[in-house]
């Protein structure tokens, strides 16, 4: 971002853009992004837009990293529900709701991903991960007297990675017979294995 925001109406104004560039990517998609037409939704010049984000890709970049607060705002939710009944249920639902919510989005996530996407979905990536890391410890020392796994961090990171990793083949090459059920639970076993050992058995 060129300036970052210090007033709170310069904060709307950039929470305003970032969430016009958003629906209007989900409209037209990376061919079609167009900074006049976002800066027209918002309701602000195009100098005023600039003044803010320099480029598309600065545009872009705030728009993964609204997605990933999203997310992280999504797994604050369901993590904090008193319903979940042991570490079992904690992981499934943290799991199902990143492939819900990446699958939910099919026109953003091929438009993010499709310029510069790597790097892109990298800074998206980090940001939840570290947000999943905690989660996990948190619900886990919560429940657990130790962890297995004392290097909770990398465990966490190949969990994570495979999440999201099928999470983008399922919506990027949707394949017939796939289901997402029987895909969360066999993320959820491995998951768990990775956490907690082969020979640990979670609630």
């Amino acid at each position: 971002m060129r300036r970052q925001p210090k007033q709170q109406r310069s904060k709307l104004i950039v929470r305003d853009i970032v969430q016009a560039a958003r629906e209007h990517l989900s409209e037209h998609g990376l061919d079609g992004f167009n900074t006049s037409a976002v800066a027209n939704r918002t309701g602000v010049s195009v100098g005023t837009m600039y003044q803010y984000f320099e480029n598309k890709e600065q545009l872009l970049d705030a728009v993964s990293l609204a997605l990933a607060e999203e997310i992280k705002d999504q797994l604050d939710l369901v993590a904090s529900s008193e319903m979940l009944s042991g570490f079992r249920d904690f992981s499934h639902v943290l799991i199902s709701s990143v492939i819900f919510y990446v699958n939910s989005q099919p026109l953003l996530i091929r438009a993010l991903l499709s310029s510069d996407g790597e790097r892109r979905l990298s800074i998206a990536a980090d940001k939840i991960e570290g947000h999943f890391t905690d989660l996990f410890r948190s619900y886990a020392l919560q429940h657990h007297a130790e962890l297995p796994n004392t290097n909770l961090p990398s465990a966490v990171f190949v969990v994570f990675t495979s999440i999201l990793a099928v999470a983008l083949r399922m919506q990027l090459v949707r394949k017939p017979g796939i289901d997402h059920e029987a895909v969360t639970s066999m993320l959820v076993e491995s998951a768990l294995a990775t956490v907690f050992g082969s020979s640990y058995t979670a609630p």
